[in-house]
């Protein structure tokens, strides 16, 4: 069976051999940056909306004639999801840096440029 491609579409066979990346255009790095990036900007919403997380609940609050007015209490369950959310974000957030820190340092090695140190 042939294979139908897009000749103007770079594939795998047509690079020459000892060719160092396929797609020039895209320097090692440059993705993990972008994932970086998302995941970073992912994080800190879900940070941000585990503080909208509703951690209390209405109990009603009665005196011994039954009469009373109605309050709020702490639930702890809740408190224990938007704990678990908010570390989630906060994980997510510092693994996005990490990543997008880890490819700027390997688009420089790639590009042969090395950071100068101003004093």
């Amino acid at each position: 069976m042939t294979e139908i491609r897009d000749p103007s579409i770079p594939h795998a066979s047509d690079a020459a051999p000892g060719a160092p990346f396929l797609y020039p255009e895209v320097l090692p790095g440059e993705n993990m940056s972008t994932i970086g990036i998302i995941l970073f900007g992912i994080g800190i919403l879900i940070f941000l909306g585990s503080l909208l997380i509703e951690t209390s609940v209405e109990v009603p609050a009665l005196d011994q004639l039954g009469y009373g007015s109605g309050g709020r209490v702490g639930n702890i369950p809740g408190q224990h999801t938007q704990l678990m959310v908010a570390l989630g974000g906060s994980l997510l957030t510092i693994f996005g840096t990490l990543i997008y820190g880890f490819g700027a340092v390997i688009k420089q090695l790639a590009t042969g440029q090395k950071q100068s140190a101003k004093s």
